[in-house]
C-alpha cells in the first residue's frame, strides 16, 4: 500500500503537465502513487503521461470518456491504493516535500483529512499566498479539531479539494465522492465531507501551487455551468437538513449558498435574464424557508456594498432584484432583497462613504 495517492484529472493540458508531474514524480516522499484521468484530450497530454509512465512505474494513466471533472476524479478515487489521498490539478504543482510533510502530520493527527495553504499565480507571476483557514487557526492551531466548534468556519470555506491530504479509508467508507455535474462537483464533495469529519487538522505551510487558468476540463459552457451549480447546492441543502448536523450547518450553509450567487453574477454576462430571473427565484425561496434578515448580516455581506457602489456594472442586477431607498437624514440604506430588508448604516469617512 503506497502510502499517498496523487490523483491529477487531465484534459488538454498538454501546456503546463510536464512541470505537475515533475513536481508528483521528485516528491521527497517516494513511496506514493500518480493516477492520471485523461477525458479524451486532443493534444499531446496521453503522449506526455505515457512517457512519464514509462520511466515511473508508479504513474497509472486512465484513459475516460469526454466527461465532466467530477467523473475523472470519481474514477482516480476508484483506482487508489494508497493510505491517503491528495488532488492536483493538471495546471498546478506541488511543493517537493508536501507529501512527505502533509503524510508525517495527517499520520500523527489520526484525522479524517488535514488542511494546508497555497499560493496563487498568474502563469509564472507570483500574485500571493492564501491561507483560507485564518479563523479556524486561532481557534485550534494545528492541533486535531472536531466540527462542532469550528462549524461556522467551515461552512464558509472555499470548496477546492486540493487544499486537503484526505484518509482515504474514510472517503471510501463514507462514499464521499464528486458530483457527476458539468460544475459545483467540488460543492458536494466539500459538503459531504464536512457532514462525515469526526476530526481534522491544520498545516499552517503553503505547499501547493495555483496557476490561475482555465484547464477546460470537459465539455461545459458558462450558461450550463452555474445551472448545473444551483442544482448541487439544491441537493446539498437537502443532504445536510437530513443530517445529524443541521443545526451546525444550515444557517451558515445558506450565507455561503448567496455569496456563490454572486460569484457568478461577476462571472456573467449581465443580460442573461434567465440567470436574473433564476436568481431572484432562489432569493424568494430561500426568504420563504429561512430567516434570511438574520442570515444576511450586511457586516458581513461586502458583495452587496460593491453592488451598490458600483451602479454601472451592475443596473441589471440592481434593477430586477433590488429596490435601494435613502432612509431620512441620509444616514442610512435599505436593501430590498424580493422582499428582505436590511438596513445599512452609513459610515462617513472624509475619503469615502463605507456601509457597515
Amino acid at each position: 500500500m503506497p502510502k499517498v495517492s496523487i490523483i491529477i484529472p487531465t484534459f488538454n493540458s498538454e501546456k503546463y503537465l510536464q512541470e505537475c508531474l515533475d513536481s508528483a514524480v521528485n516528491q521527497t516522499l517516494q513511496d506514493i502513487e500518480i493516477i492520471a484521468v485523461d477525458s479524451c484530450s486532443k493534444d499531446r497530454t496521453l503522449e506526455i503521461l505515457h512517457e512519464y509512465s514509462q520511466k515511473d512505474s508508479r504513474i497509472k494513466v486512465i484513459n475516460r470518456p469526454k466527461e465532466y471533472v467530477g467523473l475523472s476524479r470519481n474514477a482516480g478515487i476508484e483506482a487508489t491504493t494508497g493510505e491517503y489521498i491528495m488532488f492536483l490539478d493538471s495546471d498546478d504543482w506541488l511543493e517537493l516535500n508536501a507529501c512527505e510533510i502533509l503524510y508525517n502530520k495527517i499520520k500523527k493527527d489520526q484525522c479524517d483529512f488535514t488542511m494546508f495553504g497555497y499560493d496563487k499565480k498568474d502563469g509564472d507571476q507570483y500574485i500571493q499566498k492564501t491561507w483560507p483557514f485564518e479563523n479556524i487557526f486561532k481557534i485550534i492551531g494545528e492541533n486535531v479539531a472536531t466540527f462542532d466548534k469550528t462549524a461556522n468556519y467551515l461552512a464558509r470555506d472555499s470548496m477546492e479539494p486540493w487544499k486537503k491530504i484526505y484518509n482515504r479509508q474514510y472517503l471510501l467508507e463514507n462514499k464521499i465522492i464528486f458530483d457527476t455535474s458539468s460544475f459545483g462537483e467540488d460543492v458536494w464533495f466539500y459538503w459531504l465531507n464536512i457532514i462525515a469529519v469526526r476530526k481534522f487538522s491544520l498545516c499552517h505551510k503553503y505547499l501547493y501551487h495555483y496557476r490561475l487558468c482555465d484547464n477546460n476540463m470537459g465539455t461545459s459552457t458558462i450558461s450550463s455551468r452555474y445551472k448545473d451549480n444551483y442544482k448541487v447546492f439544491y441537493n446539498v441543502e437537502k443532504l445536510i437538513e437530513n443530517s445529524s448536523r443541521k443545526k451546525y450547518f444550515i444557517e451558515p450553509f445558506v450565507l455561503a449558498w448567496v455569496y456563490n450567487i454572486c460569484h457568478w453574477i461577476e462571472r456573467l454576462d449581465k443580460n442573461q435574464k434567465d440567470y436574473d430571473r433564476c436568481m431572484k427565484h432562489l432569493f424568494i425561496y430561500l426568504n420563504n424557508k429561512y430567516d434570511m434578515k438574520k442570515i444576511l448580516d450586511a457586516k458581513k455581506y461586502e458583495f452587496f456594498m460593491n453592488v451598490i457602489e458600483d451602479k454601472i456594472k451592475y443596473k441589471n442586477f440592481i434593477k430586477n432584484i433590488f429596490s435601494i431607498k435613502n432612509s431620512s437624514g441620509r444616514t442610512h440604506k435599505v436593501i430590498t432583497i424580493s422582499g428582505i430588508k436590511i438596513k445599512l448604516r452609513i459610515k462617513r469617512t472624509k475619503k469615502c462613504q463605507k456601509f457597515q
